[in-house]
């Protein structure tokens, strides 16, 4: 049965758009205005609460999307970090800044960003501060620390775990003995220790410097 048959049947106003239908057939007419302006005005207020979950929604999807991005550049540059850790240690060719020392008898300090530990082949460039105690009173100056150039009677590389290599130096100066070992990280950082026969053991913190953070305050340091 169609609409306008049941509309003539039961005398309701079904699907009726025309008000003089209702008036002739004296149709019943229910004014639905009142819920029709409650319904728009709900709906508006679905409308602004439905806006604010879409911008958050792309907020979330732009964070998720940047955050995405930044992993994946330092996984790129933790690749390219140790890829750099590589070819210094293959070429034991490697400049490290020292950023802290730690001392047998005065625990540990922050040193001032010039101290450094250059390796360009078997020639050793040491040029660190020094705190402790010395079996007997050097030659030099010991406010002048490791500050000396020197080749190294025998290099040493190991890799006591898949992301250290370890690097043992024996050098000799007029001044002491030392045996210089290097723990280089695949994320650049370095462990120093230095042992001598005539001075407390000292050891210090660093990081190899390379062109992933190299800045120009290195250009008379780099060799």
């Amino acid at each position: 049965m169609k609409q306008e048959e049941k509309n003539e049947t039961y005398g309701y106003a079904v699907g009726v758009q025309m008000f003089d239908w209702i008036r002739k057939r004296n149709a019943p007419y229910i004014d639905k205005t009142q819920y029709v302006w409650k319904m728009a005005s709900t709906k508006a207020k679905y409308f602004h609460l439905e806006m604010r979950r879409i911008v958050r929604l792309l907020i979330l999807t732009a964070l998720l999307f940047s955050s995405c991005a930044t992993l994946q550049e330092r996984a790129e540059q933790k690749e390219q970090m140790k890829k750099a850790v590589a070819e210094a240690v293959a070429t034991k060719q490697m400049h490290i800044d020292i950023a802290s020392m730690n001392t047998m008898r005065y625990g540990s300090r922050t040193v001032t960003p010039d101290f450094y530990l250059e390796l360009n082949g078997d020639s050793v460039r040491s040029y660190l501060p020094y705190f402790g105690q010395a079996y007997q009173a050097p030659m030099m100056s010991p406010s002048q620390g490791l500050n000396f150039e020197t080749r190294a009677k025998s290099i040493r590389v190991t890799q006591p775990k898949r992301s250290v290599s370890r690097i043992e130096m024996d050098l000799k100066t007029d001044e002491d003995t030392f045996l210089y070992v290097i723990e280089l990280y695949d994320t650049g950082k370095a462990y120093i220790l230095v042992r001598s026969q005539h001075r407390d053991p000292i050891s210090f913190d660093g990081e190899l410097l390379c062109e992933l953070n190299y800045h120009s305050d290195h250009e008379n340091k780099f060799f």
